[in-house]
């Protein structure tokens, strides 16, 4: 009962103390934390905002950018030379807005009219006379002769050209399809700055005629020619595309297939590019589109809008000093990629522009001036200040104090458990002792008074009645021999006088103190001695009860079996004293608490035999104090075997 109340007075000082102003900390903590989150999520909203306006900037700044660079590259160009690449990958056309009429860049160069019906002055008359040669009378041979006169008359290249084709297809009618060849091949290299009134280069018309003659060597010049040039007329496109499909099936080696396909897929995309293009033209007065770099543009008009099935940005923008407007068209994909690759190392946010949906909800949205897109913005953190220090600390101090209270939680818990299973073992302890105490005592008492009351004259069975007297004493002086000397060894003052001693002595004056009670109860003892045994420096009073605790084990936990067998050995230089029997066996699980203090195996077989739990604690500090060692081996149901191992005098 006192133990009882001193553990409810731990307990209450400890909520007192400590789970109180735990509680209150942590409902500080929470009310702190909740309004920290409050105030997290105007944040965020805030920083959220701050963003998308950023974001805004950015798209911003990058178009315009891409819009300076292309614009100014243009202007240092001439005209001819304005449908070379573009600067940017991701610009799809840099076109001339006049009148609000889109024109083309393969429209925006002057050409030349090359037939003989528009075509005036020398180079015309004789065009003419060659093909009314040519076609009119048959004369190949006059044919010939006046087309070369016409290349001769031909003030720029596309002039010369076109009439160096007419004389090759002459030329192969007649027969001489290597002179033929040659003039293609003159044709074939002026590339693709040379082309008629529709934008198709004369190289192109050479070519065809090429294709069986040199399929690499025109593979590669086209792939060139192509990958040099931005903007090709689509009936240039389409009649590329026409003599790549011919010259696939030519091509022999890996480079060539490959060359061949990537040639093919870019030819694919301009020709969409062009289609593209086409269509803006028609549908250019609808789009409402006002320039980027004009200071006088009409309010609420779209800076950028989105166009086409393949999606581009276009926007328009004004040069100083000229009168039209010139459209740039970027590539929304391929833009966007750029933006989504570089937006977490320029503004430190992790997020994804993309082409708004119709689910798109407004918060996601890039606002009026780009109202065709959408972001998908990841956390936002580090852009409030010290906004992330406050609920770490209140986590942090929350965690601490926490730990503190579970700790000491645990301590009283283990405090309180240990005092339990100490006030049970004692329990035990007085239990099992009171017993064993009171078996003898209750012997003893019942033989003297027998005796005493001389009503047996047999000697046979007074000698009897004596031995179990005396047994039952010596019983009972080994129950107080063990307690008293489990007192000594927690108090430290225990101590061993180790003398040279004859271990053979020693288990054979156990086996007979033994004798009577083994053979009362049915026992019997099979004692194995080794031969010429060396003595051992040990106490011989305290090897003879550690080797009577066994032996007494022995007999409580034997079962039905009645056989023990009691061993004395020499191996490796360490005498071992066995004690076997074949009982109950001990579970691996507790084998190795049963030499603790108080310890006995919890089972329904052990529960009815009488026992402190001492007897193997008080072997194992014998057997440590003597330098041994005890082992067990033990299997439920065929018994258990304990081995004292006892080191041989040295030099013995």
């Amino acid at each position: 009962m006192m133990v009882l109340r001193s553990q409810r007075r731990l307990i209450a000082l400890f909520l007192a103390a400590v789970l109180l102003p735990c509680a209150v900390l942590v409902l500080l903590t929470v009310q702190s934390m909740r309004q920290e989150r409050e105030l997290a999520g105007k944040r965020s909203v805030d920083d959220r905002a701050r963003v998308f306006v950023q974001v805004r900037q950015a798209l911003r700044a990058r178009l315009e950018s891409i819009t300076s660079q292309e614009l100014s590259t243009r202007a240092a160009r001439s005209s001819v030379a304005r449908n070379l690449s573009y600067t940017d990958s991701s610009v799809r056309l840099v076109a001339d807005v006049v009148g609000g009429r889109l024109v083309p860049p393969w429209q925006a160069v002057a050409r030349v009219s090359l037939s003989s019906a528009s075509s005036g002055g020398v180079f015309g008359d004789k065009l003419r006379l060659a093909e009314s040669q040519e076609f009119g009378r048959g004369n190949l041979v006059e044919a010939a002769a006046l087309y070369r006169e016409a290349i001769a008359a031909g003030r720029r290249t596309e002039q010369a050209g076109y009439a160096q084709l007419a004389l090759a297809r002459v030329l192969a009618r007649l027969g001489q399809a290597r002179e033929a060849t040659a003039q293609y091949a003159q044709v074939f290299a002026l590339g693709f700055d040379a082309a008629d009134e529709h934008g198709v280069p004369l190289a192109l018309y050479a070519a065809t005629k090429l294709t069986d003659s040199g399929p690499v060597r025109v593979l590669d010049r086209l792939s060139d020619e192509t990958r040099q040039r931005c903007c090709l007329a689509p009936e240039a496109l389409y009649m590329l595309r026409q003599i790549v499909d011919t010259l696939t099936p030519r091509a022999s080696r890996e480079r060539e297939v490959e060359q061949s396909a990537s040639l093919r897929r870019l030819l694919d995309e301009r020709i969409r590019t062009a289609e593209q293009t086409v269509a803006l033209e028609s549908e250019l007065p609808e789009l409402g589109l006002r320039p980027l770099l004009h200071a006088g543009a009409t309010s609420g008009a779209p800076r950028w809008i989105m166009y086409g099935r393949e999606p581009w940005f276009v926007g328009a923008a004004t040069i100083a000093g000229d009168r039209a407007s010139v459209l740039i068209a970027i590539d929304a994909a391929r833009f966007l990629t750029t933006v989504n690759r570089t937006l977490p190392s320029e503004l430190g946010v992790s997020g994804h522009i993309r082409m708004a949906l119709p689910g798109d909800t407004a918060e996601r949205l890039l606002g009026p001036d780009f109202a065709f897109l959408s972001m998908e913005l990841g956390p936002v953190s580090g852009l409030s200040g010290d906004r992330g220090i406050a609920r770490p600390f209140y986590l942090g101090t929350l965690i601490v104090v926490l730990g503190v209270t579970l700790f000491g939680a645990y301590l009283l818990w283990f405090d309180v458990r240990r005092e339990l299973r100490l006030a049970n073992l004692r329990s035990q302890f007085v239990a099992s002792v009171s017993h064993e105490l009171k078996t003898p005592l209750t012997a003893i008492r019942m033989f003297a008074e027998t005796l005493s009351l001389d009503h047996f004259q047999d000697p046979a069975t007074r000698r009897e009645y004596l031995d179990t007297i005396v047994n039952e004493t010596e019983r009972l002086t080994r129950l107080l021999d063990n307690v008293l000397d489990l007192s000594k060894i927690e108090r430290g003052q225990k101590q061993y006088r180790l003398e040279p001693t004859t271990l053979a002595d020693v288990v054979e004056r156990c086996a007979r103190m033994l004798q009577y009670p083994l053979a009362q109860h049915g026992f019997r003892l099979h004692v194995e001695t080794a031969d010429a045994l060396p003595r051992v420096a040990a106490d011989e009073d305290a090897v003879e009860q550690a080797v009577l605790n066994l032996l007494t084990n022995a007999m409580k936990y034997s079962g039905e079996s009645r056989d023990i067998d009691l061993r004395l050995r020499r191996v490796n230089g360490e005498a071992i004293i066995d004690v076997q029997d074949r009982g109950v066996g001990i579970p691996a699980t507790h084998k190795a608490r049963v030499i603790e203090k108080f310890y006995r195996v919890p089972s329904a077989e052990n529960a009815g035999i009488p026992g402190a739990g001492l007897g193997l604690t008080l072997v194992e500090h014998i057997v440590t104090a003597h330098g041994g060692r005890l082992e067990i081996e033990s299997e439920v149901g065929r018994g258990s075997t304990f081995s004292i191992h006892l080191p041989l005098e040295p030099g013995r």
